[in-house]
Parts: structure tokens; C-alpha cells; sequence
């Protein structure tokens, strides 16, 4: 009995490490979105993203996505980023907001998923309003 015990304890404790690790990633994204920080961003980035920028998609590498994304983001400030909407399962995030920029608002869409235990963005779109 005081072995089932331990298991579950120690169960329930990594599955709430593991809320917690993909809670952070979601809100760091969600930062380096607000301060349109490209490096920070793409860190988070599998080998391959697929990325929609406005009128450009495509599946690309995960250091021309940082580019891409770099451009964007210098050609529009942003200013704010608000999550609207969270949702997916265990393996998978996805988060809906809208970013503020210095030329109009985008809609955002972002999908996390979890690669060799660590999460990864592996679609983010970025749409004009």
C-alpha cells in the first residue's frame, strides 16, 4: 500500500512538472512575441516550422523561419500581444491571440508539441486582421 502511495505521489508530481514546463514555454513565447524578439522565438522552433507570414507559407528550416519571422517583426513593431484563446491536449499546445503592431493587428496562431522532452513550436501564422 505505502509503495502505491509513492508511485502515485511521484506520478502526479511529474505531470504537474510537465503543466508546469509547457505553462513557461507558452508564456515565453508569448513574451518574445510581445517584444518582437525573433532570437528569443526561435529558439523555441523544431528543425522544420510551418510558417505563414501574412502572404508567405511555407515549411521551412528552423533558421529561415528565424528570418522570415526577423523581417516581420522589423517591418512591424510590435506593442502588444494578448493570448485569446489556449487549448490541445498532453502533447500539444496551441494558442490563439492577436499581436499589436506599428502597422495593424495580426492574428496569431501558434501549435507546441513536445519533441526529445522538451517543447517545440511547430506552426506559427501570422495573419493580418
Amino acid at each position: 500500500m505505502k509503495s502505491f502511495i509513492h508511485k502515485s505521489f511521484f506520478t502526479f508530481l511529474l505531470i504537474g512538472i510537465s503543466c508546469i514546463a509547457k505553462a513557461n514555454v507558452v508564456d515565453d513565447i508569448a513574451s518574445a512575441l510581445k517584444q518582437g524578439d525573433s532570437g528569443t522565438l526561435s529558439s523555441y522552433f523544431n528543425d522544420s516550422v510551418e510558417l505563414v507570414v501574412v502572404s508567405k507559407e511555407g515549411i521551412y528550416s528552423k533558421n529561415q523561419a528565424e528570418i522570415i519571422v526577423s523581417t516581420f517583426f522589423n517591418e512591424n513593431r510590435p506593442s502588444k500581444f494578448v493570448a485569446l484563446h489556449q487549448g490541445g491536449k498532453a502533447e500539444a499546445t496551441y494558442v490563439i491571440g492577436k499581436l499589436e503592431t506599428s502597422n495593424g493587428n495580426y492574428r496569431v496562431y501558434y501549435l507546441v508539441k513536445g519533441s526529445g522532452g522538451s517543447q517545440k513550436i511547430y506552426q506559427l501564422r501570422f495573419e493580418k486582421e
